[in-house]
C-alpha cells in the first residue's frame, strides 16, 4: 500500500498528532540518538493490571520492581538502546519514560499503536498498528509512513531496514499475512508471501536479512517453528509444536533461535513439555531441549515451569523467559543451562523485553 518517506507532522493535530513535553519544555527534546552501552544488561517486564516495571539482570541475579510507573495497561513497550528510555503505547498516545526518575521525557498523541520496536542504533522508533509510523527520535518527527497493518516488528542490525508481519490489500493476495521489509534509505518495500498455511505471530529476520525465523499457529493446539531462506524463497527447516502458543527469540551473534511450546492455561489442549528448545543456525538443526523443571525461588519443590516468552541479552551471554504465573529463570547460553529460578508471589508477568542489540 502508500508509503511515504520524509514527511513531518510536527506540532499539528494531524494522524500524529501534538507533541506533550515534559516538565523542561523544548529543552527535553533529545538531541541525540540513544547509544548503546556495555552490560550488565537488564531485561524487562510488566504485572497485568498494576503500575509496575520488573528489572531483572540475569548476570547477577538482581531483581528490582519500580513502582508508580505512568503508564496503564501498554498495549505495546520496548527500551531504548542504552537502556536509559522506557517507550510505551496506549489508544491514543505514544510516551517515553525515563527509566530511573520514572518521569515523562514527552508524549506524542498518536491513534492505535499495539506495538514498538526501538531501532539498535537508537535513530529510530516503529509505531506498529493499523498504519505503520517509522518515529526520528532526534526530532520526534515521522519519518516513514505506510497504510499497511504492521506487527511483531523489528529493525536491522543498522537501523536501515524494518521488518514486521503485515496484512495490507496487495492484489491478487489481499489481505493475507506476508513479511513486509522498508528500506529506509532506498525508500523501497518489499513484500514476501509465504504460506497460507500458518497464522503468523512472530518473525526476526538474521543479521544479514537472507533467513527469516517464524513462529506461527497451524492449528487450534499446534504452532510451527520454521525457517525461510530469502536468497531460495524456500523453507529450509520446520517443526511443528504441541501445543504451540509460544515465542522466540534470535541471539545477537546470530548463533541460536531459542523457542518455546506452552499452550495455554485458558485453552485447554495437551500438555506442554516443559522445555525451550534450541535451533543453531550453522547447522539448520534443533540441538537441544533445555528443561524448564526446577525449584523455583523460595519453593521446596520442583515446579513444571512453564515459559511463555524470552529474550536474549544483546552481549548474547543471557536468556530471561518468564510465566504468567509468578516465574522466571535465567539460561547461560554459553552452556543452554539454566542458572538461575525465581518466583515473586501474586504477580502475572508479560510484554518482555531487553534493550536493543548494541
Amino acid at each position: 500500500m502508500r508509503h511515504i518517506k520524509g514527511f513531518v507532522f510536527g506540532l499539528a493535530f494531524l494522524a500524529v498528532g501534538a507533541i506533550w513535553l515534559g516538565s523542561g519544555g523544548c529543552s527535553s527534546k533529545p538531541v541525540s540518538p540513544d547509544v548503546a552501552v556495555p552490560g550488565p544488561y537488564a531485561t524487562y517486564f510488566v504485572d497485568d493490571g498494576k503500575n509496575v516495571l520488573h528489572r531483572y539482570e540475569p548476570a547477577t541475579g538482581v531483581f528490582d520492581s519500580l513502582t508508580e510507573v505512568p503508564f496503564s495497561y501498554p498495549a505495546g513497550f520496548d527500551i531504548s538502546p542504552d537502556g536509559k528510555t522506557l517507550y510505551t503505547s496506549g489508544l491514543d498516545s505514544v510516551v517515553a519514560i525515563d527509566i530511573e526518575t520514572l518521569s515523562r521525557k514527552w508524549t506524542m498523541y498518536h491513534e492505535g499503536s499495539t506495538g514498538l520496536a526501538a531501532s539498535p542504533d537508537g535513530r529510530f522508533l516503529a509505531l506498529q498498528g493499523s498504519d505503520l509510523d517509522i518515529l526520528e527520535l532526534i526530532s520526534l518527527t515521522v519519518v516513514y509512513h505506510d497504510t499497511d497493518a504492521c506487527g511483531s516488528g523489528s529493525f536491522s542490525g543498522d537501523g536501515s531496514k524494518f521488518y514486521a508481519i503485515a496484512q495490507g490489500g496487495v492484489p491478487p493476495h489481499n489481505d493475507d499475512q506476508h513479511i513486509y521489509c522498508a528500506n529506509l534509505d532506498s525508500n523501497t518495500v518489499t513484500r514476501t508471501w509465504i504460506s497460507a498455511d500458518v497464522g503468523l505471530s512472530q518473525m526476526i529476520p538474521s543479521a544479514d536479512g537472507t533467513e527469516l525465523y517464524l513462529y506461527g499457529t497451524t492449528d487450534v493446539y499446534q504452532s510451527r517453528f520454521s525457517v525461510y531462506n530469502v536468497d531460495s524463497a524456500a523453507i529450509v527447516y520446520s517443526e511443528y509444536l504441541e501445543p504451540g502458543m509460544g515465542q522466540m527469540d534470535l541471539t545477537a551473534d546470530g548463533k541460536y533461535v531459542f523457542y518455546t511450546n506452552p499452550g495455554s492455561v485458558l485453552a485447554g489442549g495437551p500438555d506442554p513439555p516443559f522445555t525451550i528448545s534450541v535451533y543453531e543456525t550453522a547447522t539448520r538443526q534443533r540441538i537441544k531441549e533445555i528443561s524448564t523443571v526446577g525449584v523455583f525461588g523460595a519453593d521446596t519443590v520442583e515446579t513444571n515451569g512453564v515459559i511463555y516468552d524470552i529474550v536474549c541479552t544483546p552481549d548474547s551471554r543471557w536468556l530471561t523467559g518468564i510465566s504468567p504465573a509468578s516465574r522466571f529463570l535465567s539460561i547461560d547460553i554459553r552452556t543452554l543451562e539454566v542458572i538461575h529460578w525465581e518466583r515473586q508471589p501474586q504477580k502475572w508477568f508479560y510484554g518482555l523485553r531487553c534493550q536493543a542489540r548494541p
